[in-house]
């Protein structure tokens, strides 16, 4: 497998709500999903915030 490579298989209701968001966004089905994984893995404490953690409101 390929570096960043995934082969996942999905149910039926899932590969179908899939494939409709992805139609109505006009992006392929695994550039929706790519991007859905991407966003549900993201781990802010994984990076170095620059101005501060963006979830930490700081009174100016």
């Amino acid at each position: 497998m390929a570096d960043g490579a995934l082969r996942i298989t999905l149910g039926v209701y899932a590969a179908a709500k899939l494939a409709a968001k992805a139609r109505a966004l006009g992006v392929s089905p695994e550039d929706l999903a790519a991007a859905l994984l991407g966003q549900e893995l993201f781990d802010r404490e994984d990076f170095t915030w620059i101005n501060g953690d963006p979830r930490i409101q700081t009174s100016a």
